[in-house]
């Protein structure tokens, strides 16, 4: 029976491969696994900038505009590029979408914004936001009626007064939050005075111990290590306290 390293594929045996000869199968499929993964994520991030440099190579926003069933409305949003053509200045507008080229545009309706109209022959018109208020103004139309307006206040006072009431907690809900506000506060300052008051006297209570203490340890003889050195400061806090607890 044949060794497995003199057994050859198409005339290449495992010697003739090298290094690739003598790997596993586990180490070539974690290989071929990484560079998958890499070639997924180059392919990801190619995209990704591919993405990013159309929009800023299409930078101008284009709406179009058109009947749809007999009524105006937006058929399709498309993003655009001016494309300078020759030395001599002059442009084309070209669509991202579309691929269609027209003459560039001059009616601008907002920062990158452009707006064209498809008529029903498939050409494209530039347009712009209608001026109501001038259109109105030269047919003569009064934007302000006094009349009209105190009519339609009367009106809405009456609505209101029948259809829309208040209620209690409408009407006075800030009123009964805030009284309820300052009732708590009033408690929560009542309590802590009365707390306050205790605190201090402990307070008291304790500077007058400590200074009886620090009294105390002056006085006592460095020379004798057995008197109240190894109690410390602590133990002579903690036997004063006990004393003046025992009095009271």
């Amino acid at each position: 029976m044949p060794d497995a390293s003199s057994v050859s594929f198409g005339g290449i045996g495992k010697d003739m491969l090298g290094p690739l000869g003598n790997m596993s199968a586990t180490n070539l499929g974690t290989i071929l696994l990484v560079l998958l993964v890499s070639l997924l994520v180059i392919g990801l991030i190619a995209w990704l900038f591919y993405i990013w440099y159309k929009k800023r190579l299409y930078n101008e926003k284009v709406w179009i505009l058109g009947n749809v069933g007999n009524t105006p409305q937006i058929k399709r949003i498309d993003r655009a590029r001016f494309v300078k053509i020759g030395n001599a200045g002059d442009r084309l507008f070209h669509f991202a979408k579309m691929k269609r080229y027209v003459v560039p545009p001059t009616l601008q309706s907002g920062n990158h914004l452009w707006i064209f109209w498809e008529r029903e022959d498939g050409e494209l018109i530039n347009v712009a936001y209608e001026d109501v208020d001038f259109k109105q103004r030269s047919m003569g139309i009064k934007f302000v009626d006094a009349d009209m307006r105190m009519q339609r206040l009367g009106i809405e006072k009456n609505l209101e007064h029948r259809l829309q009431k208040k209620s209690m907690w409408e009407q006075y809900g800030a009123l009964i939050v805030n009284i309820i506000f300052l009732v708590l506060v009033t408690v929560c300052l009542v309590v802590l005075f009365m707390r306050l008051e205790g605190v201090s006297a402990a307070l008291t209570e304790a500077v007058t111990i400590a200074g009886e203490v620090l009294k105390e340890a002056h006085g006592v003889n460095p020379a004798r290590p057995d008197s109240l050195v190894p109690v410390g400061l602590g133990g002579l806090f903690f036997t004063k306290w006990l004393k003046r607890r025992k009095k009271n």
